[in-house]
């Protein structure tokens, strides 16, 4: 079908039926779907994997993705970031055990409960903020909260599916190639915001000077789209991508007027990126699973909703602000099309897990449809089960426990010495996962044997080098914060304090870098042994080695190390 006729059906038939289903309480992206099934599955007009449909989806995710992270502002990640952080992990922590307790329920193996737990975790970003735009509360706390624990879910779901190849024929877990996904993630993040933060806000407010809106327009387009693109190219999500641009451009003079101009070109793209959710759906040729595809996606729907409000009134929310929270974060975010499709591929899910990902997609953006239009009605509703005095009880405990949680470590006089600490452990994990890239791509390089080992011996103790070092240089701020935390107690108790403080920080630090260098060690060693011995010899050869390393070099040696490192400590404090 020729590429204008097909942006022309798709639009008239999106607001054919979208205005009719307004009129019925349901929101313009429930008709939108719709029409994307008649015209897809339905009629077979459109062809969902062409390369009009799926430019035109990408450019509605970016400009969608973008216009997000401009509302998330970065000093508003500042002033909400412990409601975040808390509200994330209880989500994360209520959906892995509702999941778990599902699939074993359903005798579900193991990774098939892994990808349930992928599934339900993701937020649609992109729907969250049409809905959350559609009812006018785009600044309001709760939704900047929303949009940011979607971003880091959709973090946690990227970080999921680059594990999955790491998953072998029997499900057995390769450990190094798990390790060598989840940094090249993170790498790729923080170098794509290091090079924003340099340059965009820079380009934008140099335009804008110009006061030239058609320029502005391409430049902010070209911005989103690209950011979007590299973000594909260097391993993360299209739709992260974009969110870091406009994140990133938030901070610039322009960002108002950026949103204002982008309005009606980002409302174009989305419609079609929509519809393409319908367009995706497969035609289900055996109709008696349709019951069990139709039953696990309500269960997945129900886990997340949950888990949603469940952390947000932990959190310091009340019942009924937690549970409008939780309906604005049902639906699941198109994420779960590849987790299915990737797992799916890897033979770790039939076809009927990959069926239900898409209509949970599709379910609950027509559940969040028709339960946002009513959210203050059905809030009221659903929290009138749970008797008044139980409410209070646990908003009390949670207010108290938040309120201490909050005066000791947000005081001022904190701030500066944990944000060093932070610093330093970051770069810790930065260098440790440089290290590890470069190991596995000389692993991957044709070269040869010796050259690999000489190399590969001189990474590995670069990274212990400049690790050690660090560690040693945040000993001064450890010191510091033990001071700060027990400057209530006598000299005896300080003391005390300032060792558990060390200890445990020493503990973490010193056990991350061992492991990550265990498993370097242990690529060199077994690239070694295979030019002797064959596969199966070599990797038994190997493991046996790194067992006695372990025990006979690391655990022992703690001591030792500790020693070693305030030795270095005090050296670097002479300079």
């Amino acid at each position: 079908m020729d590429v204008i006729l097909t942006f022309i059906l798709l639009l008239l038939l999106a607001v054919a039926i979208a205005v009719p289903l307004r009129k019925l309480g349901f929101a313009p992206i429930a008709g939108y779907i719709i029409a994307g099934l008649v015209i897809g599955p339905g009629l077979s007009l459109v062809d969902p994997n062409s390369d009009t449909v799926k430019l035109f989806s990408e450019i509605g995710i970016a400009l969608i993705s973008f216009q997000i992270g401009l509302t998330a502002k970065l000093g508003l990640l500042k002033r909400y970031g412990q409601n975040i952080l808390l509200i994330s992990g209880l989500e994360l922590l209520f959906i892995m055990i509702l999941s778990t307790l599902v699939g074993l329920s359903a005798g579900m193996r193991p990774l098939t409960i892994v990808v349930l737990f992928l599934i339900a975790v993701n937020t649609s970003t992109v729907m969250a903020f049409k809905f959350l735009e559609g009812k006018g509360i785009l600044n309001q706390r709760s939704s900047i909260i929303i949009f940011i624990v979607a971003t880091i879910e959709d973090f946690v779901v990227i970080c999921g599916i680059s594990l999955i190849p790491a998953f072998s024929q029997l499900g057995q877990f390769n450990f190094l190639e798990a390790m060598l996904s989840i940094s090249e993630v993170v790498l790729m993040v923080l170098v794509m915001l290091v090079i924003g933060v340099l340059v965009l806000p820079k380009i934008l407010n140099f335009v804008n000077k110009t006061k030239e809106t058609e320029i502005s327009i391409i430049i902010t387009l070209a911005i989103a789209l690209g950011y979007g693109w590299l973000g594909s190219i260097l391993g993360v999500s299209f739709a992260l991508g974009s969110f870091l641009a406009g994140l990133i451009v938030s901070s610039s003079t322009a960002s108002e007027e950026i949103t204002t101009n982008m309005k009606p070109l980002r409302d174009l793209f989305a419609i079609v990126f929509f519809t393409s959710i319908g367009m995706s759906t497969p035609k289900i040729t055996d109709y008696a699973s349709i019951i069990t595809i139709l039953l696990l996606a309500l269960i997945i729907i129900s886990i997340k909703f949950i888990s949603s409000t469940s952390a947000a009134w932990f959190s310091g929310n009340t019942l009924r602000e937690a549970l409008k929270m939780g309906i604005f974060m049902i639906p699941i975010s198109e994420l779960a099309f590849i987790v299915a499709r990737e797992a799916y591929n890897y033979g770790i899910v039939d076809q009927n897990i990959f069926t239900t990902a898409i209509f949970v997609v599709i379910i609950s953006a027509f559940m969040a449809s028709k339960l946002i239009e009513h959210d203050e009605k059905v809030a009221t509703k659903l929290a009138s089960i749970i008797p008044h005095e139980a409410q209070k009880k646990v908003e009390n405990v949670t207010t108290w426990f938040i309120a201490s949680f909050k005066k000791l470590f947000s005081m001022g006089r904190y701030r500066e010495v944990l944000l060093a600490i932070l610093k330093k452990t970051v770069a810790i994990m930065v260098i440790v996962m440089t290290g590890t890239l470069a190991i596995q791509l000389l692993y991957y390089l044709s070269i040869p044997q010796q050259l690999f080992e000489i190399i590969g011996a001189l990474i590995i103790t670069l990274m212990l080098a400049l690790s050690l070092i660090e560690v040693a240089m945040a000993t001064g701020d450890l010191e510091r914060f033990s001071r700060m935390l027990a400057s209530t107690y006598n000299e005896a108790a300080r003391q005390k304090v300032g060792s558990l403080v060390k200890n445990i920080f020493y503990t973490l630090i010193i056990s991350i870098i061992s492991l990550v260098m265990l498993l370097n060690v242990t690529v060199l060693i077994r690239n070694v042994f295979k030019g002797y011995f064959q596969g199966a010899t070599a990797d038994l050869i190997t493991f046996a080695v790194m067992i006695c390393l372990l025990f006979l070099l690391i655990i022992p040696s703690y001591k030792k190390i500790r020693r070693i490192l305030e030795t270095l400590e005090q050296t670097i404090g002479s300079f």
